[in-house]
C-alpha cells in the first residue's frame, strides 16, 4: 500500500470514530479525497454545518451520503432533491426525516425508482400514498 492510499485510509478511519471532534470533521471535510469526504459525511458526530458544506461538494456520491444522513437538515434535503444525479435525490427519498413538502415532490421525480422510494418513506403524506395509489394501482 503507498504512503498516499494508506494516508487517505487513515483519515477514512478517523472520520468513522464517533468520539471524532467536530473540528477535525470539519477539517477532513475539505480533504482532497472524495472517499474521506463521504466518511466524514456519513459519521454520525458530523455537524449540520458540515453536512450543509458537504452538500455542495462536487462529487456526486459525497452529495448522496448527505442525503442519507438523518441529520441533515429539511432545506438541505430540499436542495438535494433537485440534484442532476438520481442517486442522491433517491438517498433524499429514503431519508426517514425527509420533509414531507420535499417527499411529495419527489413522488412526482423523473425517475421511476426515486418516486417509488419517495412514497414508501414513512413520513410520506397521505396524500401522496393515494396519488401514487391513483396513477399505478398499487402501493
Amino acid at each position: 500500500m503507498t504512503d498516499i492510499a494508506h494516508g487517505n485510509y487513515v483519515r477514512m478511519h478517523v472520520a468513522d470514530n464517533q468520539s471524532c471532534p467536530p473540528e477535525l470533521l470539519e477539517a477532513l471535510s475539505r480533504d482532497s479525497d472524495r472517499m474521506v469526504r463521504m466518511h466524514v459525511a456519513l459519521s454520525s458526530s458530523c455537524p449540520t454545518g458540515t453536512l450543509e458544506q458537504l452538500s455542495r461538494d462536487e462529487g456526486w456520491e459525497v452529495r448522496r451520503c448527505v442525503g442519507i444522513h438523518r441529520d441533515s437538515p429539511g432545506p438541505t434535503l430540499r436542495r438535494l432533491s433537485h440534484d442532476y444525479f438520481s442517486a442522491v435525490r433517491l438517498a433524499v427519498a429514503g431519508n426517514p426525516v425527509c420533509p414531507p413538502g420535499t417527499l411529495r415532490q419527489l413522488a412526482q421525480d423523473r425517475s421511476p425508482e426515486v418516486a417509488r422510494v419517495a412514497v414508501h418513506n414513512p413520513g410520506a403524506p397521505s396524500a401522496v400514498l393515494a396519488m401514487w395509489q391513483l396513477a399505478y394501482g398499487e402501493l
